[in-house]
């Protein structure tokens, strides 16, 4: 039951954080407003609609109500599907989403290199949430190897620096 509340509060301040930023287009911010409100079922037609058309905001956020149950029957494979779908039309919060799926074996097959590739994506993008599990990684040497200059570099980025990497090893 803790696991569900938590996946379900972090579905909820994902797409807080992007509606707020704008990231999300303008035609899901009524879906949006759905789903921060906890209406699922009016968000859900919204978002399919976008999917359907091609838009990688509405597959990552029917993505993010299939893999936590909301409002629809909790589907890890039709989330993997969406978010995959979203990422490769280069949106950065799915890339970070299957990134981690693939370095921790969710719902995809475990594969370190295409969760660092995806992540990198991401974080080119200026996603923080990738910048901040890249930094992590190389803090911790996790997967890529212990590296301090890196780790600050994408921690600074994951908190909105911008840094160049000759600037860190000052």
């Amino acid at each position: 039951m803790e696991r569900n509340h938590s996946i379900r509060v972090w579905g909820l301040t994902v797409v807080a954080a992007l509606l707020l930023s704008g990231c999300l287009g303008a035609g899901l911010r009524g879906a949006d407003k759905a789903f921060l409100a906890e209406d699922y079922a009016a968000a859900r037609p919204d978002y399919e609609k976008a999917a359907a058309e091609g838009s990688p905001e509405g597959m990552y956020s029917l993505g993010v109500m299939y893999a936590s149950g909301l409002g629809v029957a909790k589907d890890e494979a039709k989330a993997v599907d969406l978010y995959a779908k979203a990422a490769d039309k280069g949106y950065a919060p799915a890339q970070t989403v299957l990134g981690i799926r693939c370095l921790r074996g969710e719902g995809v097959p475990k594969d370190e290199a295409k969760g660092v590739a995806m992540l990198r994506l991401a974080a080119r993008q200026k996603d923080p949430l990738a910048a901040c599990v890249l930094g992590q990684m190389f803090q911790d040497g996790r997967v890529l190897g212990k590296n301090e200059t890196l780790a600050k570099l994408y921690l600074l980025r994951a908190k909105g620096k911008r840094v160049r990497p000759a600037d860190v090893g000052k």
